[in-house]
């Protein structure tokens, strides 16, 4: 059944179909609480709403997704490089919406969340491709360097080969 919400929401980006897949995903969470997927999709999919938004209140999704993170944390046999690479989503989200506000600390704890994601599973193509766009996109503007070092293009721009987590 998730796998069949999870297709919804990967072809839409109106904000109703999203919306509704997330209460989808909250009635099977209730269900099976020890499966960790349900919350991260959550969580993934409100951070995806924000992202989307450019005028309107996004404040109880930006909530819910940072509220949800730590309780996947603690469900067993859960992915922490996900986990990870989630949290630095957030952090991304959050600093894209409010950068006036934060600044080089939070892109600091972003930056250590994908770092983290990597540490645990080097071969997690999101955690990479996220740090990647994280430091494209948001470091130049705080006057940060893109660590091209770590960073292989070739693997960033394969992203569309990424696999749906299910």
């Amino acid at each position: 059944y998730i796998s069949e919400t999870l297709y919804k929401a990967g072809y839409s980006d109106t904000p109703e179909v999203i919306k509704n897949c997330i209460l989808e995903l909250k009635r099977i969470a209730k269900y099976y609480p020890e499966n960790w997927l349900t919350p991260y999709y959550i969580s993934l999919y409100n951070l995806r709403l924000v992202l989307n938004r450019s005028s309107k209140d996004y404040t109880n999704e930006l909530e819910e997704a940072k509220q949800t993170i730590p309780m996947i944390m603690n469900i067993k046999n859960a992915d922490l490089s996900e986990v990870y690479t989630l949290q630095g989503m957030y952090q991304y989200v959050y600093l894209s919406k409010y950068s006036s506000f934060l600044g080089k600390s939070t892109y600091k704890k972003m930056i250590e969340q994908f770092d983290k994601a990597i540490q645990l599973k080097p071969s997690n193509p999101r955690a990479k491709m996220l740090k990647f766009l994280a430091q494209y996109l948001l470091g130049k503007n705080l006057g940060y360097a893109i660590d091209n070092e770590k960073m292989k293009i070739d693997e960033i721009t394969n992203y569309n080969k990424i696999e749906v987590l299910a």
